[in-house]
């Protein structure tokens, strides 16, 4: 599965991705499910214009901050992790 963080390339949304990233990877470390990430393991991080902030999987958009009202976080993105494979 790609996960993807889509992000406008300020300060804070920097600061968030990559604490989201590593919050990410230990939760399904604890699952013993970080085989379901590819290719390296880890979510990618990629910049966009706007402001964006939003979660894909396989190139769905799965959270997004201007449907949440805020920052998704990393329980709730492996929460849909585990409950969708």
């Amino acid at each position: 599965m790609k996960l993807t963080i889509e992000y406008l390339p300020t300060h804070e949304n920097m600061d968030y991705v990559f604490e989201l990233q590593i919050d990410i990877v230990q939760r399904l470390c604890a699952h013993n499910l970080l085989h379901l990430l590819d290719p390296e393991r880890q979510p990618e991080a990629v910049t966009r214009d706007g402001d964006v902030f939003e979660i894909k999987v396989d190139d769905d958009v799965i959270f997004s901050k201007e449907t949440l009202g805020r920052l998704p976080n990393g329980e709730e993105v492996v929460n849909y992790i585990v409950n969708n494979n």
